[in-house]
């Protein structure tokens, strides 16, 4: 046990057997039916950012998909933004679109399901 897991606000009460934010990580195995870790990836990533981690406490998927955003040359970032914004929901009500970003993204669905929509006009689909 190393001392970026104890560091976790969750370290007393978890039961995930594998911590993005074990140093050996690597060395463990998981079962699909087991417990994972819920912690924020936010907080996962400062706090092993902070120890220094080997992946900074991301799972894998998460660190590949870090590692490819920084390979790309900042046209290619501002290009995806870009895309990105062009693509953000509208809005058909008064309620703000933004707090789509807020909210859980399970619970805004059935909330705002109806109210919502792609710019190519698509429904959401929960």
């Amino acid at each position: 046990m190393n001392d970026a897991m104890k560091a976790c606000p969750r370290f007393q009460k978890c039961n995930s057997n594998i911590c993005t934010l074990d140093s050996e990580a690597y060395l463990r195995v998981s079962l699909p039916d087991e417990e994972k870790c819920g912690m924020e990836k936010s907080v996962r990533q400062r706090i092993g950012t902070k120890y220094k981690l080997p992946k900074l406490g991301l799972t894998n998927s998460e660190f590949s998909a870090f590692q490819n955003w920084n390979k790309k040359t900042e046209k290619e970032k501002d290009e995806i933004k870009n895309r990105l914004v062009k693509t953000q929901f509208q809005s058909k009500s008064k309620i703000n679109p933004e707090a789509f970003f807020i909210k859980s993204s399970a619970s805004l669905r059935n909330e705002m399901e109806n109210e919502y929509q792609y710019t190519s006009g698509q429904k959401i689909r929960g």
